[in-house]
Parts: C-alpha cells; structure tokens; sequence
C-alpha cells in the first residue's frame, strides 16, 4: 500500500476482538498487518469476520489519508522554508501550485527566480535554483519531511 512505519491500532478493537475466539483475533489482526503493509484484502468465509474486517479497512484507509496528508504537509513546510532562504524571503508558491509543479512539472520556479534573481547560479543538479521535483528538492536536503 504506502511506505509508512505501520497502522493504528485503537482501544475499542479490544472490545470486539473479545467476542472472537483466539484464533479468529489473531486472523484478524494479521489480516490488518498485512492490509496496511502490502493492500491484500483478506478472504473470510465467517459473515461476522467480514462485517468486522470492513470497519477495519475503512479505519485503515482513513489513517492512511490523515498520514499522507501529514507526510505531504510537512514536505511543502520545509520546501517554503528553504525557498525563502534561496530567495530572501520571498513567498513560495502556494501549495496548490507546489502540488501542480509536482505533478506537472512546469517551468513555474525558473520564471519567478529569473524574475527575482538572474544573477543567481543554480545549485548543482537543479533547473534555475529549484528543482522541478519537489521531492528531489527535499532530498538533497537530506530528506526532510519524510
């Protein structure tokens, strides 16, 4: 599914595992472990364990959303604060606009730092001072935001 550390396990699981044998939790917690790790939708026959695993799924696939959302905010946080360092405070694109550079990969940052710096030189690997991936713009910071 994502590249994350795991999922969320809440309080309120405990009391539905109770109801279910050993065994049958264990299936169940398994089945969320592999789920979150790899997006394999389990196969149970039991109506009772399908009716609980589609609670499970959705929880996991909200969680998901919520860290995604996490993981992407954080990117744009340091991509701002270290394109105001590269253009002495000036503001960055806004976070629309960074997630269409991202996706687009438009000429978007060579026009703004060939409008606010010519003079500039661009760091090495990188079109007019920004790289036209984010993500590579964040590595060679040393992976920030990840």
């Amino acid at each position: 599914m994502t590249e994350r550390p795991g999922i969320m396990v809440y309080f309120d699981l405990l009391d539905t595992l109770r109801d279910y044998t050993t065994t049958e939790a264990g299936e169940l917690f398994i089945a969320m472990l592999e789920y979150g790790t790899t997006g394999a939708i389990p196969d149970f026959t039991d109506r009772g364990m399908k009716t609980v695993w589609r609670g499970l799924q959705q929880k996991i696939d909200r969680d998901n959303l919520k860290y995604q959302a996490t993981i992407e905010a954080r990117q744009y946080a340091t991509y701002c604060r270290e394109y105001r360092k590269k253009y002495n405070g000036a503001d960055p694109p806004t976070m629309e606009e960074w997630k269409n550079q991202k996706i687009s990969n438009d000429s978007f940052g060579i026009q703004l730092q060939q409008q606010q710096q010519p003079q500039q030189q661009p760091a090495e690997g990188m079109q007019g001072g920004i790289s036209p991936n984010p993500e590579d713009f964040l590595l060679k910071l040393g992976g920030y935001g990840r």
